[in-house]
């Protein structure tokens, strides 16, 4: 189920880039040398907690961005992924990311798309 949602780090960014999206899971703070546990079933729990955050599904964190008008789209080639991050309104390519790794790959690009924002 890692690969569903974004990891901390990505998560942290979008609430502080304005992600308010209702999610199905959230990122807890365990441990001082910064381990995090990832819980399911946050969905009726959107009060703010200091050491909650929220874990979108990486389709949400799509969805988010093309309201915006930011596209985040990928093409396989030949076992890699070419990622590229589109403005809605006039196709310009802001990014493309190249790898063998999927979700690295979608990771990098979803880094990209928030410094547009």
């Amino acid at each position: 189920m890692k690969h569903l949602f974004v990891p901390y780090e990505i998560a942290k960014i979008l609430e502080e880039k304005g992600f308010d999206e209702k999610c199905i899971a959230h990122h807890v703070f365990e441990q001082p040398n910064n381990n995090y546990v990832f819980q399911v079933g946050c969905y009726f729990y959107r009060e703010v907690k200091p050491n909650y955050t929220l874990a979108p599904l990486y389709q949400q964190v799509v969805d988010w961005f093309r309201k915006k008008g930011i596209i985040i789209q990928s093409v396989s080639y030949h076992y890699n992924f070419n990622w590229q991050i589109k403005d809605k309104l006039n196709d310009a390519i802001y990014y493309s990311y190249n790898n063998e790794d999927y979700y690295f790959g979608y990771n990098k690009a979803i880094q990209e798309a928030l410094k547009l924002i």
